[in-house]
C-alpha cells in the first residue's frame, strides 16, 4: 500500500528518525509537514522529500512551545484539507545520576518527550475526528519498560508517553484512529555520541522509519499498536 496523497506530520525532522520517516513516506508519495527548530536542517531534509517525490512543507517550531505547535498542525491541516498522520518523533535525553541531576533537565525531558506530543496529538485529533480516520504514531524508547541507569527523567517521560499512546487508542479507535507506539533500542542519531555509535551494535535511523511506514501502510482493519525493535548485542 502506497500513501499516495496522505497527509503526514513530523515532529523533530530535521535529523534522524523524524527525517528518516519524513523521506520514507515522501517515496510512497506523501505531503509532509516538517516540524523542528533547525531551519538549515528543514530545508535540508525538505530538498531530500522532494527529491524523493513528495512534497514538503518547513514548520520552524520548538515543540516546547505549545501555542506555535498546534498553530503549525493546524495551519499545515488547514492548507492541505486534511491531516491524515501524525509522527510525534521530537524527542530529547539527559543522562545523570538521580542524585547529581539538574531537575531543569528533567523538565526539558518531560515537556518534549511528553507534553508536546500530548498537545500535537490534541491538534492532530481536531482534522482527524472530523474526517473519520486519522493515524498517530508515537516514538517512544525501550528504556520505557524499566529502570534506566542514568536516565530517570528520560525514561520516566518516555513511560508517561507509552500510557498516553495507548488511552488515545482506548478513547477513539471506535472513531477511525489508530495509534502505534514504537519502541526503540540504541538509535544511530545525534542523541548518541560519536565513540558509542563506533563502539555499539545499533539501530539505523532507516531501520525504525521502515517499522512506521509498515505500520502506516496496513489495510484499515488492521492497526499495529505496539513495536519493539533493537540490535540484538553480541558476546
Amino acid at each position: 500500500m502506497n500513501l499516495d496523497d496522505r497527509v503526514v506530520v513530523v515532529t523533530g525532522a530535521s535529523s534522524g528518525i523524524g527525517a528518516a520517516v519524513s523521506v520514507e513516506v515522501a517515496r510512497r508519495g506523501a505531503t509532509v509537514g516538517l516540524i523542528a527548530r533547525r531551519l538549515d536542517r528543514l530545508e535540508r531534509v525538505a530538498r531530500e522529500v522532494e527529491a524523493a517525490g513528495g512534497a514538503a512543507h518547513v514548520f520552524e517550531v520548538d515543540v516546547r512551545d505549545s501555542a506555535r505547535l498546534t498553530r503549525a498542525i493546524d495551519d499545515f491541516a488547514g492548507q492541505q484539507g486534511r491531516l491524515d498522520v501524525l509522527v510525534n518523533n521530537a524527542g530529547y535525553g539527559y543522562w545523570e545520576r538521580v542524585a547529581d541531576a539538574d531537575p531543569d533537565e528533567w523538565r526539558k525531558e518531560v515537556e518534549i518527550n511528553l507534553i508536546a506530543p500530548m498537545y500535537a496529538t490534541r491538534a492532530a485529533l481536531t482534522h482527524m475526528i472530523a474526517a473519520g480516520h486519522g493515524h498517530i504514531v508515537n516514538v517512544s524508547s525501550m528504556a520505557s519498560r524499566g529502570p534506566t541507569s542514568h536516565g530517570a527523567g528520560y525514561a520516566a517521560s518516555k513511560a508517561g508517553l507509552n500510557i498516553f499512546s495507548d488511552s488515545v487508542l482506548v478513547d477513539l479507535n471506535r472513531q477511525g484512529i489508530k495509534t502505534t507506539l514504537v519502541e526503540t533500542g540504541e538509535v544511530a542519531t545525534e542523541m548518541q555520541t560519536p565513540d558509542d555509535i563506533a563502539s555499539m551494535k545499533m539501530l539505523d535511523a532507516t531501520d525504525v522509519a521502515d517499522a512506521i511506514v509498515y505500520a502506516l501502510t496496513r489495510p484499515d482493519h488492521v492497526c499495529v499498536n505496539d513495536i519493539q525493535l533493537f540490535a540484538p548485542k553480541t558476546a
